[in-house]
């Protein structure tokens, strides 16, 4: 499994259990159709009681990565690019940028 060094830019608060906007991700599929990337956060981001393991990576045209916050069922399932592109708030979402 490929693992990418991720930054996030926005949201500043955007962070692990360990309190840092620097994650480190397991890309556990690619879309090659959207380029979209299924991560896996082994530290999980925590927000309104729950912890967030899973995000969908999409490529926006300025070479950022918009991030949409998945559940479980919803990553371990073959819809999940369908799932994140319904995102309306609720779960966590950001903008960052590999290095």
């Amino acid at each position: 499994m490929e693992r990418l060094t991720l930054t996030v830019s926005d949201p500043w608060d955007f962070v692990s259990e360990a309190g840092s906007n620097v994650f480190i991700t397991e890309v556990h599929t690619k879309r090659e159709a959207t380029g979209q990337l299924l991560l896996h956060l082994p530290q999980p981001v925590h927000m309104a009681g729950t912890d967030w393991h899973w995000f969908v990576a999409t490529p926006v045209p300025d070479g950022s990565w918009a991030l949409s916050g998945l559940r479980q069922q919803q990553a371990t399932s073959e819809a999940w690019p369908d799932e994140s592109a319904r995102w309306r708030g609720g779960t966590p979402a950001a903008r960052g940028t590999w290095s």
